[in-house]
């Protein structure tokens, strides 16, 4: 079985720096011009997918539709993708951590929006991480996303299957903690329509491989929160 962990594309509020979480908010031209692109080098590589889960969040419904060959720029599907029938399953434990009263407030640096020290232990600290007002905590991020994780890898029917799953930059992050454990970042947050791709072994569910953050395009784009 292999999972391809896949990051929506940019959005009007990524360019902003303002916190998305839950908000459904659609991608701009540019994230949907990425999501085409990844899309397109898929294809060129003959990347087809069995099966496909989604955060119900528009973002990453559209990126989904786009990786698969369902949507194009010009807005038809691509004619020769070969994963343009399977359908879009949405998971609500894949959807973005929830920021609460701080979503749509803006999450760069010595901002007077939002408390510095909520953001920093998000980014550094994460065992202290606190959530804002309304929001959601790690534990229950990590609980969620680890139970899909459970259930994707254990349920028979994705035996010997390449499997793609859009979610969100800290939701996915959360997912790829199932596999990798310690730093929750890993590092960074994943580049938007980046992808972690997971090879894991049919019969006892042990990770054989990863591959973090492989990015399908050219362009540069944003890394914030959501």
């Amino acid at each position: 079985m292999e999972l391809y962990i896949l990051r929506h594309g940019t959005t009007e509020w990524n360019e902003k720096h303002l916190l998305q979480g839950r908000s459904d908010i659609p991608l701009d031209e540019g994230g949907r011009r990425l999501a085409a692109e990844v899309g397109e080098e898929l294809e060129r590589r003959r990347i087809t997918f069995d099966r496909c889960y989604s955060s119900p969040l528009k973002r990453a419904y559209e990126t989904a539709e786009f990786a698969l060959g369902k949507k194009t720029l010009s807005g038809e599907s691509a004619a020769n993708a070969g994963s343009a029938a399977v359908p879009i399953e949405t998971d609500p434990r894949i959807e973005e951590m929830c920021f609460g009263d701080y979503e749509g407030m803006n999450c760069s640096k010595n901002n007077p929006e939002t408390d510095p020290r909520v953001l920093e232990a998000l980014s550094f600290d994460i065992d202290h991480y606190e959530a804002p007002k309304n929001g959601e905590s790690m534990e229950h991020l990590l609980g969620r996303t680890h139970e899909f994780y459970e259930d994707v890898i254990h349920d028979p029917k994705n035996k010997g299957k390449r499997i793609l799953v859009s979610t969100h930059g800290g939701a996915g992050r959360a997912l790829m903690h199932s596999v990798w454990g310690g730093d929750f970042w890993h590092g960074c947050v994943p580049p938007n329509c980046s992808i972690c791709i997971v090879s894991i072994d049919d019969e006892t569910g042990a990770v054989k491989d990863v591959k973090q953050d492989v990015v399908l395009y050219k362009e540069k784009v944003l890394d914030f929160y959501g």
